[in-house]
């Protein structure tokens, strides 16, 4: 089925997803999770152990779901201490260093943190669990991994096909889909939502409160949001063989995403769908960067060759932990 649609991704776009997954994970251990640890992960929080085993139990029937490391620890000191670990396993995944080890750790201890407040989850979170289940199945440490022992072994070609392929682009696919069937209100349906978030201010940037006056400019902005959603649905199952597909799909999820950054305020959830086009990206991108740098060797590196910039990124983002844990006490 992957021959005949032609779905492939190259390894050097799995290798950076892979890294800016990473650096996404940090940014949100350091400023979402670590810096509210003691207010939604502890009992000196809002939701106490007690009526959070009560509530997690009650709302899902599979187990699977009820699951945390939480489960079995609780205090303030533990939060801390699971977040380090994610944000030690992010370092150590986006530099290479045992990948698949460390985005286990890293997708054990984020999932155990999202589950023991559910009542905070959103879209996003729930993305970030999602693309690193499938960083675990892709091969991520093909391309740029910190000393690989397979640095040696020649790559005949950077093109990766398989069923992780089809299931990401599905999977992404039906995300946009569905986002887009599901419009379907009144508001939707009469053109008028954007203007109603304005209105109601409803995560939107201080200036676009000044655009409720261009009536029939915000009527088309709801209908193209839900026509471009469906458009991208379609664009990432189109089947070809040529790379343009993928070149124009990676192009206007990164437009879309970022035009509504324009508007609204998402946090890092345009980032967190930027991961989508940055996997997206075909290997005849590469190629041109591979000759205009000069890179003539099909091995699975370049690796990151130099330790101290390795140890010296790995203190940096400690003393920021440290900091920050001490400006909270």
């Amino acid at each position: 089925m992957n021959d005949f649609f032609g779905h492939r991704l190259d390894l050097r776009s799995i290798g950076l997803f892979r890294i800016c997954l990473a650096a996404i994970l940090i940014v949100d251990l350091f400023y979402y999770r670590l810096n509210f640890y003691d207010i939604f992960y502890s009992n000196e929080g809002f939701l106490d152990h007690s009526l959070w085993q009560t509530m997690i139990h009650e709302g899902q029937d599979l187990w699977i779901w009820n699951w945390s490391l939480f489960s079995s620890f609780e205090g303030a000191w533990f939060a801390v201490l699971v977040i380090l670990l994610c944000i030690l396993s992010a370092v150590f995944f986006g530099i290479g260093i045992w990948p698949r080890f460390w985005g286990t750790v890293l997708l054990i201890g984020y999932f155990s943190l999202l589950q023991r407040n559910p009542l905070i989850t959103s879209t996003h979170e729930r993305l970030l669990i999602v693309f690193l289940i499938f960083a675990l199945v892709l091969p991520v440490e093909k391309m740029f991994c910190y000393k690989s022992k397979k640095s040696g072994e020649e790559i005949f070609s950077y093109e990766y096909r398989g069923i992780p392929v089809v299931v990401f682009l599905l999977y992404m696919s039906l995300f946009y889909f569905l986002n887009a069937f599901l419009k379907d209100g009144e508001s939707w349906a009469g053109g008028e939502a954007i203007r109603f978030a304005i209105k109601g201010n409803l995560h939107i940037k201080p200036w676009v409160s000044h655009l409720s006056i261009i009536d029939s400019w915000l009527n088309n902005l709801t209908f193209f949001i839900r026509g471009f959603e469906f458009s991208l649905a379609a664009l990432l199952l189109l089947p070809s063989k040529k790379a343009w597909p993928q070149v124009i799909a990676a192009f206007l999820i990164l437009l879309f995403h970022w035009f509504l950054f324009l508007f609204f305020s998402f946090g890092i959830f345009p980032l967190i769908l930027s991961l989508t086009s940055v996997l997206l990206i075909p290997g005849v991108f590469w190629d041109l960067i591979y000759k205009k740098l000069k890179i003539v060797t099909r091995r699975m590196l370049p690796p990151l060759k130099a330790t101290p910039i390795t140890i010296g990124f790995s203190i940096f983002i400690l003393s920021l932990t440290v900091w920050r844990l001490s400006s909270r006490s």
